[in-house]
C-alpha cells in the first residue's frame, strides 16, 4: 500500500505528501539527492532495488508521483522497473513535454502504475494522473487521496477517504496532510495511511513544497522505533475509531 495526497491554497502554492508502504524485507531506500538529468536540477529518494525512485521534483516546480497500480493486467515477459520511469519524467519542464515522453515510453514493458504530476506552472494543468493499467494509458483529472494496494484495496481506500475529507473539514490546509499520514488505527492498523501489517508497513513520509520560485523535498523515513513513537501520539483518536465505524456499516 501507499498513500498519495496534496493541498493547493488561494496563492497557487501545493503541499504534496507521500505515504510509502513496503514489504519488510525490502531494501531501506536512499535518502534524497539533486542530481542533474538533461541539464536539469532533479531532487528524488532512490530506491537500491530497482534504482528507480517513487517521486521526485525538479527546479522548474514539477513534481512526478508514482503508486502501483495493482488492479491492472502486468504484462508479459521481462519488465523495466516502474521507479525508471519517474527518473526518465524528472527532469520534463511541462506538462505537455511530459505527455510526450510518456507516449514514447515503453509502456508494453513496464508493471501498472498510476502517476500524478503535480505542476506549479499556471499556464499547464495543476494536477494530471495518467494510469496504465498494462493495456491502455489513460489520463485525467484526480482529486486526493490516492491509494495503492494489494490486499484490502476497496476497504483502505474507503477509510482513507472518509478520514482525509473529516480532516479536511476540520483542520487548516496546511495542517491536513501531516495529521493524515500520520494518522494510525490500532483496532486495523492495515487500513490507516500510517500502516502496519504482519509482511508490510510505511517505511517513509515524504513532502514537497511547490512555492513561488522555490521548491522543497523533505524526508522521513520511519524505523521500527519512529513508527512506535507516532503511532503512541496518533494511535487512538476518536475521530478515526467514528470513520472505521462509517467504512464497517457501508462494507456490511
Amino acid at each position: 500500500m501507499c498513500t498519495l495526497s496534496w493541498q493547493q491554497d488561494e496563492c497557487g502554492n501545493i503541499r504534496i505528501y507521500f505515504s510509502r508502504d513496503e514489504q519488510r524485507v525490502r531494501q531501506q531506500a536512499l535518502a534524497p539527492e539533486t542530481f542533474l538529468i538533461d541539464g536539469v536540477k532533479c531532487t528524488m529518494p532512490i530506491d537500491p532495488e530497482g534504482n528507480g525512485t517513487w517521486i521526485a521534483v525538479n527546479e522548474y516546480g514539477i513534481a512526478i508521483c508514482l503508486l502501483n497500480y495493482y488492479q491492472g493486467d502486468k504484462p508479459e515477459g521481462t519488465l523495466i522497473s516502474r521507479g525508471a520511469l519517474v527518473k526518465h519524467l524528472a527532469s520534463v519542464t511541462s506538462y505537455s513535454e511530459a505527455k510526450a515522453r510518456l507516449n514514447n515510453y515503453p509502456l508494453q514493458h513496464t508493471a501498472p502504475f498510476s502517476m500524478v504530476l503535480l505542476c506549479r506552472d499556471s499556464v499547464s494543468p495543476k494536477v494530471q494522473r495518467w494510469v496504465w493499467d498494462g493495456r491502455d494509458l489513460s489520463v485525467g483529472d484526480v482529486a486526493p487521496p490516492l491509494v495503492s494496494a494489494a490486499k484490502y484495496f476497496d476497504e483502505a481506500y474507503n477509510y482513507r477517504k472518509q478520514l482525509f475529507d473529516d480532516l479536511t473539514k476540520k483542520l487548516p490546509r496546511n495542517e491536513i496532510g501531516p495529521r493524515f499520514h500520520r494518522s494510525f488505527n490500532t483496532h486495523s492498523p492495515f487500513l490507516s495511511p500510517l500502516m502496519v501489517r504482519e509482511d508490510a508497513r510505511t517505511v517513509s513520509i515524504t513532502t514537497v513544497l511547490l512555492f513561488d520560485e522555490e521548491q522543497q523535498m523533505h524526508y522521513e523515513s520511519i524505523d521500527e522505533h519512529t513508527l512506535g513513537l507516532v503511532t503512541s501520539r496518533y494511535g487512538d483518536m476518536q475521530h478515526e475509531k467514528q470513520i472505521l465505524a462509517v467504512c464497517e456499516t457501508e462494507q456490511a
